[in-house]
């Protein structure tokens, strides 16, 4: 085992990295502090990075994110203030739906359904008394 690289990624989030390689590309989806990045391991680590959680609007470090490989769809989310959910097209890297302040705390935990039109979130709390679980059909 020879180790080429390394790059850093929130451990904390559950199921955060996915794999969107298909017969037309290699690649991996890695939540890096508050942005998604796109990484091509087939070709030049240097120059195979799509970011794509690239915002105007302020950023909270990404808590979770899901994939829907059949609309080709990464949702990822954040806590704080001023939290979103946004819905990510992978070809292009653009979001396809940003939702502002999902829960007054952001998201801790987040799914898609598997015909991706629906995305299900549980709220961020300091007591699991005061959590919501939201279904949005986006």
């Amino acid at each position: 085992l020879k180790l080429k690289w390394a790059l850093g990624l929130n451990y904390h989030i559950y199921d955060g990295v996915h794999n969107l390689t298909n017969r037309d590309h290699k690649e991996v989806f890695i939540p890096v502090a508050n942005q998604g990045v796109i990484f091509d391991y087939e070709n030049n680590p240097k120059d195979s990075f799509k970011d794509m959680y690239s915002s105007p609007y302020p950023v909270q470090q990404i808590s979770a994110t899901a994939y829907n490989k059949t609309r080709d769809i990464i949702v990822t989310a954040d806590t704080g203030e001023d939290s979103m959910l946004v819905v990510w097209d992978v070809s292009s890297g653009t979001p396809r739906k940003t939702i502002f302040s999902p829960h007054p705390d952001g998201v801790a935990a987040l799914d898609i359904s598997q015909d991706g039109t629906m995305i299900v979130t549980l709220s961020k709390a300091d007591r699991p008394t005061e959590q919501w679980v939201t279904l949005w059909k986006w």
